[in-house]
Formats: structure tokens, C-alpha cells, sequence
């Protein structure tokens, strides 16, 4: 059984970088002025087979980063990427109070995606199964929380069709001008 899960917002175009502007719309739309966490990590292995932790080294971290301090330190030429955490802020708080609402809890049973994150350069899926690696890209928007809903892709399905949440993906397209898509990540 899964213990934390994700739902990843990320552009139907797996390769397209997200420049600063991005990172800043979002900050923006979320009403936050810094990043509660933010780490940079280069690529020690190219061995596909190896977990991120086992390919890549942290080699910049921090706590309490002002946007603007930490958009200078963004990495996502090739074999970097970046993490930036959100501070869980009125924006979120709102949604996650619309979400419960609209989802019954036998189908969310104690999970609420409330923790808000950017990858930028890299991120990945794999399989809880297995380990393999099942989807990935080079940004994305991350939603995630501990415990699991009843019905995964019942739960992502009624996910999406909440309004602030068609809200939030379509000013993720209009920050961007890409078409954006969603998936979910048991791990």
C-alpha cells in the first residue's frame, strides 16, 4: 500500500522546459514570496536503472529561499535539475477545502494533495510495483500528500473534474502556452 502519493501536472510535451516566468506565475498564483524548500542536484550516473537517489547528488539546499533568490540559482540545463517546494499558503488551503468537498471520503479516504512542488530539469515515475520506470519529463507541478485514495485512477478522474483544480490546470496552460496533463504517483 502506498504511503504517499502525487498528482503530477506536467505539459502533454515531456521535453519543454519551463523558463523563470513559470516559477514566478506560479509562486504568484499561489500567493507565496519563497520556496520552503530548494535543492539543486546533478547527475552522478547516467545508469537508467538506478533510483534519482542513487544518479543524482544534491549540491545546493535551503530553507525559507525568496522566489527571486532561488530563480537565480535554477538549474535545468543537462544532467541538472531543481526542486522547489511551496509553503502551503490561502491558495492551496481553499482548494484542498473545495476538493474535500467534492470528493466523497470512501474515495479519498485520507488523502489530500496539499503539498505543492516544481521540478524543473527532471522528474520521474516508477512503478510501486515493480521499480521500473513508468513516466518522466523535464518539468512539472506537483501536488502530493501521505495515504492513498481507495481507487487511484477513480480518485485522479474526480480530481480533475473539481473546478478550482480545471482552474489551476488551465492558468498552469495559460502561464506556459502549453497544453498541460495529469497523472498520479503512488510511491
Amino acid at each position: 500500500m502506498s504511503l504517499y502519493t502525487a498528482i503530477v501536472f506536467t505539459p502533454r510535451d515531456r521535453t519543454w522546459v519551463a523558463p523563470p516566468e513559470l516559477i514566478r506565475g506560479i509562486a504568484v498564483l499561489l500567493g507565496v514570496r519563497t520556496f520552503d524548500h530548494f535543492s539543486v542536484y546533478h547527475e552522478v550516473s547516467s545508469d537508467s536503472g538506478l533510483d534519482d537517489d542513487e544518479r543524482y547528488e544534491r549540491i545546493i539546499s535551503g530553507q525559507k529561499i525568496p522566489i527571486e533568490e532561488g530563480l537565480g540559482r535554477l538549474r535545468a540545463d543537462r544532467g541538472y535539475w531543481t526542486h522547489m517546494m511551496f509553503p502551503y499558503a490561502d491558495f492551496m488551503k481553499c482548494l484542498m477545502a473545495e476538493v474535500a468537498a467534492a470528493l466523497p471520503e470512501s474515495l479519498s479516504r485520507d488523502f489530500a494533495p496539499w503539498d505543492t512542488s516544481f521540478y524543473s530539469g527532471h522528474w520521474a515515475i516508477q512503478s510501486y510495483d515493480d521499480g521500473t520506470l513508468t513516466d518522466s519529463g523535464v518539468c512539472a507541478f506537483k501536488m502530493s500528500a501521505n495515504g492513498r485514495p481507495s481507487d487511484s485512477a477513480a480518485y485522479l478522474k474526480s480530481f480533475l473534474e473539481v473546478e478550482g483544480v480545471k482552474k489551476l490546470q488551465g492558468q498552469l496552460e495559460a502561464l506556459s502556452n502549453q497544453p498541460w496533463t495529469a497523472v498520479i504517483d503512488l510511491t
